[in-house]
C-alpha cells in the first residue's frame, strides 16, 4: 500500500487589521476621563486625588525647608567671624613697659603682666594679651596697651583658652573648636563649657558681650594667682 505525502505549502497569514483606539472622551458620573500612561484612562475622581496628593507633597516640602531654623535654633545661626569686626590701624615701635598704676589689681599680678609685656601686640592692633591660670580649668585674661603700658582686665575668665587676632576686635572665649577638642568630638547634651563672644570698645577701653550660645556655663569665681 502506497503512502501519499501531500506537499502543502504554508499560506502566509493575513495581517490583522490595526486596533482602533476610541479617542472619544468618556463621560462618567464624576466628569470627563483623561488618557493616562499606557493609553489607559483616569477617572475624574482619580485625577482629583492625584492633584490633592501633589499639593500635600508640595506643602510638606515647603514646611520642611522653612522649619529648619526653628528646629535647630542657635545651632544653625551664623557665628561671629573675625572679619566682621576688622581693625584698620597698626602698631609700630617698641611696646611701653607695663604700667602697674593703671589698674587697681595690676600690682597684684605684676609678675604675670611683666612677663606678658615682653611680647608683641596680638589683638585689636595695639594690645598684648596676658593670661594665667586661676584654677582648674580657669584662665584670667588681661590686655596691655603697647602704646601706653595700661592694663585692662577682662570681665570674664576662660576654661579652654581664647582665640583672637591682631586685625580684629572680636575676642572668643572657649571657642567651639576647643570645646569639641576637649570632648574629642563627642559633645554631650549639657556640656559644662560654652562659647562667649566679646567685642573690644576702643573708645571706652572695655569689652562688651556680643552673644552667647545655648549651652549652659558653670559660674565660677577666678582664684587669684600672683
Amino acid at each position: 500500500m502506497k503512502t501519499v505525502i501531500l506537499n502543502q505549502t504554508a499560506q502566509p497569514r493575513a495581517p490583522m487589521p490595526p486596533r482602533k483606539v476610541d479617542t472619544r472622551q468618556v463621560q462618567g458620573s464624576q466628569g470627563t476621563g483623561e488618557v493616562g500612561h499606557g493609553g489607559g484612562r483616569i477617572s475624574g475622581r482619580g485625577m482629583e486625588f492625584c492633584r490633592l496628593c501633589s499639593m500635600q507633597f508640595l506643602v510638606a516640602a515647603l514646611l520642611l525647608v522653612f522649619s529648619q531654623p526653628l528646629l535647630y535654633g542657635a545651632s544653625t545661626a551664623r557665628r561671629p567671624l573675625f572679619t566682621d569686626y576688622p581693625v584698620r590701624e597698626s602698631f609700630h615701635g617698641r611696646p611701653k613697659p607695663v604700667d602697674l598704676n593703671s589698674h587697681p589689681d595690676a600690682r597684684e599680678y605684676r609678675t604675670r603682666l611683666r612677663q606678658a609685656a615682653t611680647g608683641k601686640p596680638s589683638f585689636a592692633a595695639y594690645y598684648i594679651v596676658a593670661e594665667w591660670g586661676c584654677g582648674s580649668p580657669c584662665q584670667q585674661v588681661a590686655l596691655i596697651d603697647a602704646r601706653t603700658g595700661a592694663v585692662h582686665f577682662a570681665p570674664f575668665s576662660t576654661s579652654l583658652g581664647n582665640r583672637h587676632r591682631l586685625n580684629s576686635r572680636l575676642f572668643i572665649a572657649d571657642a567651639p573648636e576647643d570645646i569639641s577638642a576637649y570632648y574629642e568630638g563627642r559633645i554631650p547634651e549639657d556640656p559644662i563649657f560654652s562659647t562667649t563672644y566679646w567685642l573690644w570698645d576702643e573708645t571706652k577701653k572695655q569689652f562688651r558681650p556680643l552673644s552667647q550660645d545655648s549651652s549652659t556655663r558653670k559660674s565660677r569665681t577666678p582664684h587669684k594667682t600672683k
